[in-house]
């Protein structure tokens, strides 16, 4: 592997992995912003996240790395919903808690696949699995009780966001590890 792909790939996980940390931030901050302007960030996130995503999927050979596609398909559906979000802003605010807990559950289900399937040694598997299945319960309670305010919403997406972050940063340089063997 020439030493640009490892180079870009890693900052651009980073990067994504800053940009969820940043988004929990802006949520925690002002929990009485309105779902419209978390709606808006979040619809950027996911296209610039799920644009970086792709790029690492398609660029990415890590010896041991199993069904690097899912980083691909995860990138290809929050590009979706970001421009959903985008071309459809009254609707989409609407709808944002939906749209955040399916988010949630399909982004928790990418990492559970992606975890499952690496070996034993993979680096911090089991904290990026946890990750993941937090993000799927997180989800479905989201879906099961989604109007139980928007300051309790907004902290519970500021919390998530910045624990996935933090994981996604934390399984970054797992790979920057593996990369290294």
């Amino acid at each position: 592997m020439d030493k640009f792909s490892k180079y870009s790939n890693r900052w651009m996980q980073l990067f994504y992995s800053l940009l969820i940390f940043l988004f929990g931030l802006v949520a925690i901050i002002h929990p009485d912003a309105t779902l419209d302007i978390l709606a808006i960030f979040f619809s950027y996130i996911l296209l610039a996240g799920g644009f970086l995503q792709i790029i690492f999927s398609l660029t990415i050979k890590i010896r041991g790395l199993n069904k690097p596609w899912v980083f691909g398909l995860n990138g290809i559906i929050d590009m979706v919903i970001g421009i959903l979000i985008i071309v459809f802003p009254s609707k989409s605010i609407e709808l944002f808690v939906y749209i955040v807990a399916i988010w949630l559950i399909l982004f928790g289900v990418g990492q559970v696949v992606v975890m499952t399937s690496q070996p034993r040694k993979f680096p911090r598997k089991y904290l990026i699995l946890l990750c993941g299945i937090l993000l799927i319960v997180l989800g479905v309670s989201l879906l099961l009780n989604p109007y139980k305010g928007e300051t309790t919403l907004a902290y519970m997406i500021g919390v998530l966001a910045l624990i996935t972050g933090i994981v996604m940063f934390i399984r970054t340089l797992g790979l920057i590890q593996l990369e290294k063997r």
